[in-house]
């Protein structure tokens, strides 16, 4: 969060002079309770009225600092940490801020199911061919004409890859080989490139 003050100019000045720009407003939690179909799944609340449900199997398994609340009776004692800012559990000494929970959900998020209606949206929102997703993920054309049609299943790591290449524009272009940079990339490995009708050697 920065804190900016707006520079002064000559001349009289006005109320809108002294705004501080402090960045987003902060996210809060109006809600939290203990989710009765899924062990170790809380739904929260936020106070833009999104709801969400967010499992927290992952870090109980792998954190030592969490392992008391792998107990139920002890995860169910869950409840709002002051001002909202986060949830915390009574007598654990243990709390989770907003911050840490968005990201779960939105870690979440991108391991979803992907049926062939998505898979084909995220494809053609990024304008690739079929051999240019075959490229990327490492499968065959059939593999995607598959994934596109619903007969395969796309796995959990090519659910969340496809994702995290839509939202991230600076990961797509540092992973995405147009056809004509593999063409000089295949050319350039058979030892030589072709430079005005003679093939220069590369090493």
């Amino acid at each position: 969060m920065t804190h900016r003050k707006s520079r002064q100019q000559p001349g009289p000045q006005t109320d809108e002079d002294d705004v501080l720009d402090i960045g987003p407003p902060l996210v809060r939690l109006t809600d939290v309770a203990p989710d009765p179909d899924r062990p170790m799944t809380l739904a929260v609340t936020f106070d833009d009225g999104r709801r969400a449900n967010v499992s927290l199997a992952g870090m109980l398994d792998r954190s030592a600092i969490m392992a008391p609340l792998r107990d139920p009776a002890v995860f169910n004692t869950v409840q709002l940490g002051p001002f909202g800012a986060g949830i915390e559990w009574p007598g654990q000494d243990l709390d989770l801020s907003v911050e840490t929970l968005q990201r779960l959900i939105a870690g979440q998020d991108l391991a979803a199911p992907m049926d062939g209606a998505a898979f084909t949206a995220w494809q053609d929102g990024l304008k690739l061919t079929a051999e240019d997703v075959a490229g990327l993920l490492g499968i065959s054309r059939r593999t995607v004409f598959n994934y596109r049609d619903g007969t395969t299943e796309v796995p959990l790591a090519t659910r969340v890859f496809c994702r995290q290449l839509a939202a991230d524009p600076h990961l797509f272009w540092a992973l995405y080989q147009p056809r004509a940079a593999k063409a000089a990339s295949v050319s350039a490995k058979k030892g030589g490139i072709s430079v005005r009708g003679h093939k220069a050697s590369v090493g």
